[in-house]
């Protein structure tokens, strides 16, 4: 992964061994190592990494010091997801939001509203310090008339209509990045895919020990209830009840509300022999397996075990790559899945 272009390459296992296990090293103890074992491969390792700029050459490593992996962040959460409504009293709502350092929002229109009323909306947000607003409405406005919402409100980044008439991407002239979208589909927000990958230094900071889905996460429904996110299925409440940011602390700072946070990849069956667990943001409830692992439903439309996404010619569903039992969680089935990659990939 490399987190400053933010991009991702596939290399050989052989050399991800050699960047894990020779950390440290130089070429030349590398090229010891392996004498006679991968003259030919060597030097082909390091010219792939140097043409795509992942490595440069020193003989001061003492400049480079490892990253620090620590997640740190002064939001008491990060980012919510109101499922707007009128009788919901959005300004109280933002301005609590506000004092709790949240960053980013996420508004859902499922009810008719015009144009004018979600201006009003976007107008609570003047003199907070939220830096990104995405929109998701389950009906279609023209797009001269959406146009204008990005005009005054420079930190909107997305509008997604859903049930349109046809499939649009509009991508706005010097908007970096900020862009409309039509879609013929069902309001769907979550969907997993090769495109949904994310490669980010934040991202893979929160990775390491968060489920960077759930974590930091809120949700308020239409009638006002409190969650962790839109998935969960516990209830904490409702903000109508919530007098002031303290009320609202007090509820995102239980242990029961939290308890998805630090669910994160490497202790998950499956995700954690995934090469894009740093880069996956999923929205699947995990489960706890009684030997303490984690496991999700339903499965994951990729198979790690054979580097194959569904409907790709070869896959087959992970459960043909392993057992599973809640006593164990997943054991992959290493004769299986040499066999299977042997038959998919050859030799």
């Amino acid at each position: 992964m490399d987190l400053q272009l933010n991009k991702h390459i596939f290399i050989p296992n052989d050399l991800q061994k050699i960047l894990t296990n020779f950390k440290g090293k130089t070429i030349s103890d590398i090229q010891e190592f392996y004498k006679n074992k991968y003259d030919n491969f060597i030097n082909e390792y390091f010219e792939l990494l140097k043409n795509n700029e992942l490595i440069y050459f020193t003989n001061d490593v003492e400049q480079f010091p490892s990253i620090d992996l620590i997640y740190k962040s002064p939001s008491h959460i990060t980012n919510v997801f109101i499922d707007f409504s009128k009788k919901l009293k959005i300004k109280k709502i933002i301005d609590i939001l506000n004092n709790i350092s949240c960053k980013a929002v996420s508004l859902s229109f499922t009810e008719k509203i015009s144009l004018c009323e979600i201006k009003k909306v976007l107008s609570y947000f003047k003199e907070t310090g939220f830096i990104h607003i995405e929109m998701y409405i389950n009906w279609q406005f023209a797009l001269e008339e959406v146009k204008p919402l990005f005009h005054n409100e420079t930190r909107l980044q997305q509008v997604i209509m859903f049930m349109c008439d046809e499939n649009m991407h509009y991508l706005l002239p010097n908007g970096m990045n900020r862009i409309i979208v039509y879609s013929k589909n069902k309001m769907n927000i979550s969907t997993k895919s090769s495109r949904s990958l994310s490669v980010s230094f934040p991202l893979y900071i929160e990775s390491q020990k968060h489920h960077t889905y759930f974590n930091r996460k809120l949700y308020i429904g239409k009638n006002g209830e409190i969650k962790n996110a839109l998935e969960c299925k516990d209830n904490f409440g409702f903000i109508q009840s919530i007098k002031d940011v303290e009320g609202l602390k007090s509820i995102i700072s239980k242990s029961e509300f939290q308890k998805y946070w630090f669910v994160h990849k490497e202790i998950c069956n499956i995700c954690k022999d995934c090469e894009f667990r740093h880069m996956c943001v999923d929205n699947r409830l995990p489960y706890k397996n009684t030997n303490g692992t984690w496991y999700f439903k339903p499965n994951c439309p990729y198979n790690p075990y054979i580097c194959k996404w569904e409907g790709e010619e070869g896959y087959v569903l992970v459960e043909e790559c392993g057992n599973y039992t809640r006593e164990t969680g997943f054991v992959p089935d290493k004769k299986k899945i040499r066999k299977l990659n042997k038959q998919i990939w050859g030799e």
